[in-house]
């Protein structure tokens, strides 16, 4: 039998008393829809739009051409590189081919860009014009020298000279004929005379681009200090000329 604690009275009926807390009031919920706490939103991934894959092949593919030549480039490590699917890349270029394409006319426009711009800063005749397109040249290989690799590239030099450039080299040779014709220019075969323009000043460009001594690391002014400089040799010529006037050699000094 249940002994009752002080205070509270014997009873034969109650063997065991249960002391039960009251419950506490729950806060009103307030009145309307639930909500559930907003998420954080993740970041959406990078994604290729229609005209910026194209753009990004293009790039890619001149510098995998610089650095390996027209036989390292294959749309699936291009892929790869850029992180799309195998098959991304021939939704804009049918295959390799028409990527190389793309790739000559990227470089025929901004060449082109650079000798519109000298031509028509230079004074209008031949000679004239044929230094400002050497200098451009040898500036664009100092701006560009990704570009400047690919055009030296077999397989790459063809399709420019055959597309946007090849306007321009027939111009020239109809301007160099022209010159000779008015005694502006020296009675030497054309071919040759492109042949050493081109020569020098795409052996300075590759120079600079390569960084071989002594003109290694210089920018856009100094290249066009020294394509000037070298052109103007080539207008000039290595012989003296009948009446050009000689430095005086200098006075020996006495033997001791």
């Amino acid at each position: 039998m249940h002994t009752p604690g002080p205070g509270l009275p014997a009873s034969p009926f109650v063997s065991i008393v249960h002391i039960v807390p009251a419950p506490r009031p729950r806060p009103a919920r307030p009145a309307g829809p639930r909500r559930s706490p907003p998420r954080a939103r993740r970041k959406a991934p990078d994604r290729y739009h229609h005209g910026d894959l194209r753009r990004a092949l293009v790039t890619a593919a001149l510098e995998a051409v610089a650095a390996g030549g027209v036989d390292a480039l294959n749309l699936r490590d291009l892929a790869r590189h850029l992180g799309v699917s195998p098959g991304a890349p021939y939704r804009h270029f049918a295959d390799k081919d028409a990527l190389l394409a793309a790739v000559a006319d990227d470089i025929a426009a901004r060449f082109t860009a650079e000798l519109d711009a000298a031509q028509r800063a230079a004074p209008p005749d031949p000679l004239s014009q044929y230094r400002a397109v050497g200098i451009a040249y040898v500036t664009f290989a100092c701006e560009h020298p990704a570009h400047f690799r690919v055009m030296s590239r077999p397989g790459l030099g063809e399709r420019l000279v055959a597309g946007a450039l090849g306007g321009n080299h027939e111009a020239f040779r109809a301007a160099l004929t022209t010159a000779q014709a008015r005694g502006e220019v020296a009675a030497l075969p054309v071919d040759h005379l492109m042949l050493a323009a081109v020569t020098l000043t795409h052996g300075l460009a590759h120079m600079i681009v390569e960084g071989h001594p002594p003109v290694a690391g210089v920018d856009r002014a100094a290249a066009i200090r020294l394509a000037t400089a070298v052109t103007a040799v080539l207008g000039h010529g290595l012989l003296p000329r009948p009446g050009a006037p000689r430095r005086p050699a200098r006075p020996r000094r006495p033997r001791r």
